[in-house]
């Protein structure tokens, strides 16, 4: 899409398995969120509606959606791939004192359920001035 939306769900319940870490590794998670299931595809389903209308014309939707486990930490996994730099392959992005050429992945984000996920992504995002 000419436009990325991000949005931040809780598809899983919890993340497991954080006392026997030894080392970074992939948080799992367990326990299906209907509610979160159902947001994400809210708002997945939305941005297809809007595409195929005449909303905006010549204007394409994208979306990258993340599951947060109901977790910040998890979250945070999610926000930061959303700074990542626009067709780049690095994985993160410097920081820098002015931001108005930057142009990152995702344009807005839509999420999390939980305040204490969004409040942690939100002042990831604001450094990058991306709206949540």
């Amino acid at each position: 899409g000419d436009i990325i939306i991000g949005g931040l769900f809780s598809v899983h319940q919890e993340v497991v398995s954080l006392q026997g870490r030894a080392q970074p590794s992939r948080l799992r998670c367990s326990g299906f969120d209907v509610r979160g299931f159902l947001r994400s595809l809210a708002m997945i389903y939305t941005i297809e509606e809007i595409n195929n209308s005449n909303y905006l014309p010549g204007i394409k939707l994208g979306y990258e959606v993340y599951d947060t486990c109901s977790d910040a930490g998890k979250a945070m996994e999610g926000a930061v791939r959303f700074i990542t730099k626009y067709n780049s392959t690095e994985q993160g992005e410097a920081v820098r004192c002015n931001y108005t050429d930057y142009l990152p992945v995702v344009h807005a984000v839509i999420g999390s359920g939980y305040s204490e996920e969004s409040i942690a992504v939100s002042r990831l995002l604001s450094f990058y001035l991306i709206p949540q």
